[in-house]
């Protein structure tokens, strides 16, 4: 099956002379003749639509009337002629292009691409007939239209980006003017509040010095009244101890004198013991000693008597 011819899109320039062919269609190496297609194979708009060609172009849309039709006296002559066609027909309804009812589509007798290629390629290769094809290129060109308003009403053109991009700059000079100029004044402002707060710091200074100095003169004379205090309490505290010491070496002489007393008292206690001592182990040595004599003496006696006594007898004993 041969394959439609592809449409490029050329810039829309506004003139005074309306041209037709501002959208080309790009020929082909093909044969504009082939064997007729089946119409099935092939995906035109809306072939599920069938209508009844004197309704097909009478309906174009204004901005003012939204869906009302605008029937010029052409186009009734047109139907007129039309009308003896027994062929059915594609229908171009209002649903086609009843989402984009609120852009607003201007009626222009300029066409977007060649009307006339596009209805005879058709129908060499569509297998439309004349008003099929005809209302099939009308349905786009409406479509077009649309399509490019609504490009329209959301881009802006190139003399309205250059006018946009001239007020833009002229803004941003402005904008830059003011800002250096505030920033002059800034600048200006804040060196007048650099140099009072520079006068503020000098005298802040100044003024820090002399209480500086008034309060090393206080501290000062605080601090030798501070120090007169201790060293008198030093001086107190000094007889205090003196006293004390005198105190403890009376006391310690005194100590020392009756631990040498007592010291002696014991010696003389000692000494007075041992003598009784000694003198009583003499008198009891003496008395054992005399004891012992007396016994000794009464022991020689008694044999002296008996020794007497024996030599009398012996001798009395001769006399008888």
């Amino acid at each position: 099956m041969m394959r439609p011819p592809s449409i490029q899109v050329v810039p829309h320039t506004t003139t005074t002379t309306t041209t037709r062919r501002t959208i080309h269609a790009e020929s082909t190496s093909e044969p504009l003749l082939p064997a007729p297609p089946n119409v099935s194979d092939w995906n035109p708009v809306h072939l599920d639509m069938y209508f009844d060609r004197k309704q097909a172009s009478s309906i174009l849309y204004s901005p003012v009337l939204g869906k009302q039709p605008l029937t010029t006296v052409s186009q009734q002559q047109q139907q007129k002629q039309q009308s003896t066609e027994k062929s059915t027909e594609l229908v171009i309804t209002q649903d086609i292009i009843e989402h984009d009812q609120q852009i607003p589509v201007t009626r222009n007798d300029s066409h977007l691409f060649d009307t006339y290629e596009q209805v005879t390629h058709l129908q060499a290769w569509g297998g439309f007939s004349r008003g099929q094809a005809k209302a099939v290129m009308e349905t786009i060109q409406n479509l077009l239209r649309i399509s490019v308003a609504k490009q329209t009403d959301q881009y802006l053109t190139s003399s309205q980006l250059e006018n946009e991009s001239y007020l833009i700059s002229a803004a941003v000079a402005e904008f830059r003017r003011e800002v250096q100029l505030l920033r002059r004044n800034d600048s200006a402002l804040l060196q007048s509040e650099l140099t009072a707060l520079a006068r503020e710091v000098e005298s802040l200074e100044q003024k820090l010095s002399e209480d500086l100095g008034s309060m090393r003169d206080e501290l000062e004379l605080s601090m030798n009244d501070y120090r007169s205090d201790i060293r008198e309490e030093q001086k107190i505290t000094e007889h205090q101890i003196q006293g004390i010491n005198n105190r403890l070496t009376v006391s310690l002489g005194d100590a020392a004198t009756e631990l040498e007393s007592l010291k002696w008292n014991v010696i003389w206690r000692g000494l007075l013991g041992g003598l009784v001592t000694a003198l009583g182990i003499t008198a009891v040595g003496y008395a054992l000693s005399a004891l012992r004599n007396a016994r000794t003496e009464a022991v020689r006696r008694k044999e002296v008597i008996k020794s007497s006594n024996d030599n009398l007898s012996y001798a009395d004993m001769e006399l008888a």
